[in-house]
């Protein structure tokens, strides 16, 4: 995600923003997501990072919230 204009940014729903942001942060680290608690910590400051006026955007809060999202494995058990 690019910066935008603060009106634009506001609108922008928090999934996309950390579709694009997982993006952006996989490019720049092997592919991989955030592991360790230093990482994560690290992503949510780079989505941050990505917002013009954070303190106004309830959607990046919420997408900072719910970042613990993209941390999960994806996948069906192996016992189903």
């Amino acid at each position: 995600m690019t910066k935008m204009e603060k009106h634009v940014q506001l609108h922008v729903p928090w999934g996309v923003i950390l579709i694009q942001a997982a993006e952006q942060w996989k490019a720049s680290h092997q592919g991989k997501m955030p592991k360790t608690s230093a990482e994560k910590n690290e992503f949510k400051k780079f989505v941050k990072s990505l917002c013009v006026a954070y303190s106004e955007s309830v959607n990046f809060e919420e997408a900072v919230n719910n970042a613990k999202l993209l941390y999960k494995p994806t996948g069906t058990p192996p016992n189903v």
